[in-house]
């Protein structure tokens, strides 16, 4: 039994990711590029121009590529399993309540950074969570071990709770710098080792769904 919907979807959200790895570590290099090339420049003015526009297409062009490719790779992935359409529409979602709270934003109904930042959240861990679940599904039904699936999925939900849980903690103001740097500390080792693992649940299972 093969799944090549699955797998040429997953595939597609693997290249999506890695597309948004790569804006997002150009977005953060582009900086320290910039400084040493306007050091190193006679002509500063059109040195960071130039900087600037890679900075445009790193920091927009790059995620929203791999945006649009993710949610093509769902939708694909679906014609195989209800949890990547589950993982489509939840994305889908994010979508019309970021662009709710950036109107509300706007009109100066409410300030919602702090509100946003928690909406992307959860909307993009569940999506992640829902996509782990039909990949352990899939692999459930050809008998393929799921224990590294498994295992990102409990790390992903770890990394979300501690997200919400540092939210809630800087929102009252708890006065308990020592717990809340720990818990800071956590979650990045989280998001790090469940992004990495995330990352090869993607890239193995294109494979393994098509043996």
């Amino acid at each position: 039994m093969t799944f090549p919907k699955a797998a040429s979807g997953l595939r597609l959200v693997f290249w999506a990711k890695i597309i948004e790895l790569i804006g997002a570590l150009a977005v953060i290099v582009l900086p320290v590029i910039n400084i040493v090339s306007i050091i190193g420049s006679e002509d500063i003015e059109n040195a960071s121009l130039d900087l600037s526009l890679v900075g445009i297409l790193a920091g927009v062009v790059l995620p929203l590529v791999g945006f649009v490719l993710a949610l093509i790779g769902l939708i694909k992935a679906g014609k195989d399993h209800q949890s990547f359409k589950s993982a489509w529409g939840i994305t889908v979602g994010l979508i019309i309540g970021e662009a709710a709270l950036l109107i509300l934003n706007l009109l100066n109904v409410m300030s919602t950074s702090s509100i946003n930042d928690d909406f992307i959240t959860l909307f993009s861990g569940i999506s992640v969570i829902f996509t782990l679940e039909g990949i352990r599904a899939l692999y459930c039904e050809k008998g393929v071990a799921t224990g590294l699936v498994s295992t990102t999925t409990v790390i992903y939900v770890i990394a979300v709770v501690l997200e919400f849980v540092l939210s809630i903690w800087q929102s009252v103001l708890v006065e308990n710098e020592t717990l809340g740097l720990i818990l800071s500390l956590i979650l990045i080792l989280c998001t790090i080792i469940s992004y990495i693992l995330y990352l090869i649940c993607l890239a193995k299972a294109p494979k393994k769904l098509m043996k």
